[in-house]
């Protein structure tokens, strides 16, 4: 014999008690607790072994079923009184009622009596400065922006109409809508300092832009609307 034969097999230990092995080459086999099973099937000398799921797992799950039968049409059926459409329209409804309809555009009078206030100095030169500044020059006098110091704007001098440029912005001539990074406070606070740098004595301000307009910001030539009794008109602002 040679030196190097492979030595015999040693013999299987024996199964643990309460183990499963099949009954025959093909047959199934039970354990001592009759429980697990090893199936009939069988695919390359593997046997399907059947263990049942826990029964709390099985009764969560009945009981989530049950309850979905009631939760799914009770909440997100069409039409259905507390499904999420129906509470968004009760909100809605409820906002409307409780803080009136939100304000999208601008009000003349509403801002020309909040200039005449002149709280708005000291925020909106901030405002200015820090978001303004870039493209119309800290003094107002213009860089890549128009020059907010003279009498001519291109989109509407009153008070409302900047505030509305503000605003929605210029996509056209590359001037962001600032009306996601700016409250409306902010906005209106901005507008009334934008409007009180008309008439400031600059160096080097940047050449006329847009149409002239008049102390109240209407285009020279156009009709004024008619203004209520004792809306104060935009001037200096108030020291």
């Amino acid at each position: 014999m040679s030196a190097h034969a492979i030595p015999p097999t040693p013999p299987s230990p024996p199964s643990p008690p309460g183990s499963t092995t099949p009954a025959s080459a093909g047959g199934a086999g039970r354990t001592g607790a009759g429980f697990d099973e090893l199936r009939d099937h069988e695919f390359d000398g593997i046997h399907e072994f059947d263990n049942p799921l826990p029964g709390w797992w099985l009764g969560i799950f009945y009981v989530t079923v049950a309850i979905s039968l009631i939760y799914v049409p009770w909440k997100h059926w069409p039409g259905s009184a507390r499904g999420q459409e129906s509470l968004y329209v009760a909100e809605q409804a409820e906002a409307l009622r409780r803080y009136g309809p939100r304000k999208s555009g601008w009000d003349e009078e509403e801002l020309r009596l909040h200039y005449a206030g002149g709280e708005w100095q000291g925020r909106g030169e901030d405002i200015f400065i820090a978001s303004c500044a870039p493209c119309h020059r800290k003094d107002g006098g213009g860089n890549i922006g128009p020059n907010m110091t003279d009498d001519h704007y291109l989109h509407g001098g009153r008070l409302a109409d900047i505030a509305r440029t503000i605003t929605e912005g210029v996509p056209a001539k590359g001037m962001l809508s600032w009306k996601r990074d700016l409250k409306r406070d902010q906005i209106r606070d901005v507008a009334c300092y934008v409007r009180s740098l008309r008439g400031r004595q600059i160096d080097r301000p940047k050449g006329p832009q847009g149409v002239e307009v008049d102390h109240d910001g209407a285009p020279l030539g156009q009709a004024k609307p008619p203004q209520p009794a004792g809306s104060p008109a935009p001037g200096e602002p108030p020291r």
